[in-house]
């Protein structure tokens, strides 16, 4: 391979700018001085500052001004930043450890595109980025958080270097931080910013994996899991703190034991159970050999930066219900409105009013407060629409507010009915907002029933085509019981409800 010199730049280390010029001269190319960019990525003889991480903020804010269109609805605005915002600092996060200021600032960009759009407008953040952040399975929108991803591509670096990965990077570390004990058993308190940025992950990594034991040198004696499904100082807490050190290898462990200098102190009456259990542990290791070898406990599928991401955005509680929202056969855009509504926050009167707004907060239809709940569901309107949806369907669907709705769907054990209920739920919602709007911003007012139950089914029948293949017919089975009676009331002449606005 011939070098291109024309293409090629030298840096130095350690010597004169005139020395830098003089082997420049000699290969007849140009010299750059420090920070240097290799492949996107800041490197600079020293740690990397916060300045050194603007390029790739600036790539996000160019990507968002790009985008011409200014109408794009919740829905689409989510797709784009799951799809384009998020990934641009991906390549770096998997090698340095941003810094707290710059993941601030990416969410604050993210957030604000979300809310706001592209225009100049300030609109008001009805949630927490956080909240948003949160995955689907816990109730948020599932947004990819920053920091937690971060963490789990950086883990990848830990997990490879554990488990003897070859090349010439892993190399370089292994000699230079002496890690013949292994990375888990490591010191990463002291080093470049890279090596340091690692140490973040060491915590999730140990969390995940497990150690099929040989020898024993790379194996932490009482924090990694070897033995069973959990750490030895959780199933043994009194002994493991009563050791002179409790931070050895296995094999440095079992050398303490057999000099009987493994203790600080005499063991109690109490502890003697469980040392004789510990005890019977450890005299299964005698004579192992062989290197250690990891194991990625959490995913049967082996190690992957998204089953550490998963550990560390768990937050204990599956939202199963809230779930079902994003399962459902509803447009993106109306997904989101939807799990907006739920959450309480959609820009109705009384969040308004929270808001220091100074519009008039009452339900333009009847007069009364307008939350949530009203328009949804207690607003005459409202209650028209389910009246003619539940008497007409296979299954209570009638619900007081959001959260007798929610109940409701939690009795549900038909997994199919949820899925329809919540596509009902959507439908209603949106055309209550529309028909809402409408009012405010047009001055178009319902008087006519059968023009909001029109809409109503109009929307189901355009939105069936994005049912599961699953549900197709039992779907479509009971959309036609709704067109069917609608039918019938039209030739009848007769009306949901006499007045829409009582």
């Amino acid at each position: 391979m011939k070098i291109n010199y024309q293409k090629s730049e030298v840096f130095g280390i350690g010597i004169t700018d005139e020395e830098l010029e003089g082997a420049a001269n000699i290969f007849n190319c140009d010299f750059v001085v420090w920070p240097m960019k290799y492949l996107g990525l800041p490197i600079n003889k020293s740690k990397p500052k916060k300045k050194n991480f603007e390029e790739m903020v600036c790539k996000i804010e160019k990507k968002l001004a790009s985008w011409q269109n200014s109408q794009l609805s919740y829905g689409g605005r989510m797709v784009m930043i799951n799809s384009c915002l998020s990934s641009i600092p991906l390549y770096t996060m998997g090698v340095f450890a941003l810094p707290e200021s710059v993941c601030k600032k990416i969410d604050s960009i993210r957030s604000q595109f979300f809310w706001e759009g592209i225009g100049k407008k300030k609109k008001y953040h009805m949630i927490s980025w956080q909240a948003l952040s949160a995955p689907k399975q816990m109730g948020g929108m599932g947004f990819m958080d920053v920091r937690a991803m971060n963490q789990a591509l950086l883990g990848k670096w830990i997990y490879n270097i554990e488990r003897g990965q070859e090349g010439t990077c892993y190399t370089v570390m292994r000699n230079k931080y002496n890690l013949s004990k292994g990375v888990l058993q490591a010191d990463m308190n002291k080093g470049s910013y890279f090596w340091k940025g690692l140490n973040k992950s060491k915590m999730w990594v140990r969390l995940g994996c497990g150690f099929e034991v040989g020898a024993g040198t790379k194996t932490s004696f009482w924090h990694d899991v070897w033995d069973g499904d959990t750490p030895l100082k959780t199933r043994f807490r009194e002994l493991f703190e009563g050791c002179r050190n409790n931070n050895l290898a296995i094999a440095e462990t079992v050398k303490m034991v057999q000099e009987n200098t493994l203790f600080r102190r005499s063991l109690r009456v109490g502890d003697l159970d469980n040392w004789k259990d510990l005890s019977a542990i450890i005299r299964r290791l005698e004579g192992g050999d062989g290197s250690d070898q990891i194991i990625w406990l959490i995913n049967k599928k082996g190690f992957s930066s998204k089953s550490i991401y998963d550990m560390i955005v768990f937050r204990g509680v599956i939202d199963v219900d809230s779930m079902i929202i994003w399962k459902c056969g509803l447009p993106m855009k109306v997904k989101v409105f939807t799990w907006l509504m739920l959450k309480d926050r959609i820009q109705v009167g009384d969040q308004l009013r929270r808001m220091n707004w100074r519009g008039d907060p009452h339900c333009k239809l009847c007069g009364l407060d307008e939350t949530v709940d009203h328009l949804i569901f207690e607003c005459g309107l409202a209650r028209m629409l389910w009246v003619f949806v539940v008497e007409n369907l296979e299954w209570p669907l009638h619900a007081l507010n959001r959260r007798s709705f929610m109940e409701m769907m939690g009795n549900l054990r038909d997994n199919r009915k949820k899925l329809i209920s919540i596509q009902v739920l959507g439908a209603i919602a949106c055309t209550l907002w529309l028909t809402r709007n409408e009012h405010i911003f047009r001055n178009k007012i319902c008087t006519n029933a059968f023009q909001v139950v029109h809409k109503l089914i109009a929307f189901l029948t355009q939105w069936l085509q994005l049912v599961p293949a699953r549900l197709k017919e039992e779907t479509s089975r009971c959309f036609d019981l709704l067109r069917a009676r609608l039918r019938q009331l039209v030739q009848q002449d007769v009306h949901p409800a006499s007045d829409v606005t009582s």
